[in-house]
């Protein structure tokens, strides 16, 4: 393995599930092609990437990545993002990207639970009805019952 090659491997991270993530900053913008080939060469199932957008990701400030992100998409890799505090809401973010999953930090998951978390119960109304898979960190999760309630598909 080369060093780019080791470079690229150590942004990866995989899942117990066989979810390999890498998060949209390091995901090696320039180096797409060279990534894709080299996961070809693997055998690599590029439908178990999942690029990992947090809620600071816009749009308009970040143009050439997001056309990278949906060229990736095209190529089969999926599309995730993370919720880290429950203060930024991307409803636009839901609507434009073709997203399959939809991560809630410890923090925002812990919210569910609280008097204000109206904008965010309806944030995750909005994945679901759309198919995106809803996840709550463990650790955010007080109880099984909550987790059900808020129609959270699982925990990460």
């Amino acid at each position: 393995m080369s060093l780019a090659e080791q470079s690229l491997a150590e942004k990866l991270c995989e899942s117990s599930d066989g979810l390999v993530f890498v998060h949209h900053r390091l995901f090696p913008q320039q180096h797409w092609p060279e990534l894709r080939d080299w996961l070809a060469e693997l055998s690599f199932d590029l439908s178990r990437l999942v690029i990992l957008l947090d809620d600071s990701f816009s749009l308009q400030q970040d143009l050439a990545l997001y056309a990278l992100v949906l060229q990736a998409r095209l190529s089969g890799v999926r599309l995730g993002l993370m919720v880290n505090h429950g203060d930024r809401l991307p409803f636009a973010l839901l609507d434009t990207l073709p997203l399959e999953y939809l991560f809630l930090s410890a923090v925002a998951t812990r919210k569910l639970s609280t008097l204000n978390s109206e904008p965010l119960k309806r944030l995750l109304e909005s994945a679901l009805q759309q198919g995106i898979g809803v996840y709550g960190s463990g650790r955010g999760i007080e109880s099984r019952q909550l987790a059900q309630q808020s129609g959270l598909s699982g925990q990460w």
